[in-house]
């Protein structure tokens, strides 16, 4: 298995013949343990290494060995080529003592799952700001033109006038969902109000969705769509399809479930204990290579069996956990069965 992963480096990454050897062992290791902390993988990460000094030869990987974020984006892009794509950004955050790690993410979205393509570890707590995100885009954009976007997810947090101003330059079609003190500028015979007040008023008081084509929200002109559900709104701007923004949007929370799958479902990035965002950043790449792995392996076997559903219809188990099941199991038993599936890839 090792010798099949350090080909699929060498294929796509540049670095030293230590640091393929180094990955591919490591990469193993996460498939086999889902773990990110150093001293567990130390533990089993070579027969006839004593688990001291393989987590001293780790450490010191982790100080020199570097894989470059661009060449991910590289990867993620020619391992699931697509026509368009649907991006989501997101954040996720955690604290490590009084230390925050804070993660500004894009993604990408393949067969109804998320995959990691570019991102960056904020020196701070709290929300991004219009110049780190726009950063994350641009450098994206020399990799992945902005009209192969088909739908740009966000949730509330991505607002404000010059961020989507920012979208409508680029001509990036997008699908957020905003805030309810969003002011509507442009009502025709009445004055500017909240989304929030707009949708509240009598003559909509029985509907259950509405949605509108050019107004002014944000200092853009696009359109604005509202869901109520369980007696709640949901406010959307969107520059396409104010219709259907809703059913776009909930594909937003699959960004959720593969941050998930980094943490506490998948490989519990959590437990890594790092605080150095440098490290940091290198230990993401590597997971974003090795989650690459198992998601060509959920896909493979969502094209060849099924998952019963449970009563609150919801699949028995996730496809990812699936795959990760499936990966120790040709691990521990069978080798040339990877070999045969990692040929497909």
């Amino acid at each position: 298995m090792i010798t099949k992963i350090k080909e699929l480096l060498q294929e796509n990454f540049v670095m030293t013949i230590y640091g393929f050897a180094f990955l591919s062992k490591f990469i193993e290791r996460l498939l086999e343990e889902r773990t990110t902390n150093l001293k567990i993988i130390a533990e089993k990460y070579s027969e006839t290494t004593k688990p001291e000094s393989a987590y001293r030869i780790i450490k010191r990987h982790f100080q020199n060995t570097r894989i470059d974020v661009k060449q991910i984006i590289e990867y993620v892009l020619k391992r699931f080529p697509q026509k368009k794509y649907q991006l989501i950004m997101d954040r996720t955050d955690w604290k490590f003592g009084k230390e925050p790690i804070n993660i500004l993410m894009l993604s990408i979205v393949v067969k109804g799952h998320s995959i990691p393509l570019y991102w960056t570890l904020l020196d701070k707590s709290g929300s991004s700001n219009y110049e780190e995100r726009t950063d994350l885009l641009l450098e994206v954009f020399k990799y992945l033109s902005p009209n192969k976007i088909s739908d740009f997810l966000c949730d509330r947090e991505f607002i404000g006038n010059k961020w989507f101003a920012f979208l409508k330059e680029y001509k990036i079609h997008f699908t957020i969902r905003i805030k309810k003190n969003a002011i509507i500028n442009d009502l025709p015979e009445e004055k500017s109000k909240s989304v929030f007040d707009f949708v509240e008023q009598k003559k909509y008081k029985k509907r259950k969705k509405l949605f509108y084509t050019n107004i002014c929200i944000y200092g853009i002109n696009a359109h604005f769509c509202a869901k109520k559900e369980k007696n709640e709104w949901s406010y959307f701007l969107t520059s396409f399809d104010p219709k259907n923004a809703d059913k776009r949007y909930k594909l937003r929370w699959k960004i959720e479930v593969m941050f998930s799958n980094f943490k506490t479902r998948g490989f519990n990035l959590e437990s890594t204990h790092m605080t150095d965002l440098d490290k940091l950043s290198f230990l993401i790449a590597i997971l974003t290579v090795t989650y690459c792995i198992v998601i060509k392996v959920a896909v493979f076997l969502q094209s060849k069996k099924s998952i019963p559903l449970k009563k609150h219809g919801f699949l028995a188990e996730s496809w990812v956990h699936s795959a990760l099941v499936e990966i120790s199991r040709i691990i521990y038993f069978n080798f040339d069965k990877f070999n045969i599936l990692f040929e497909r890839f």
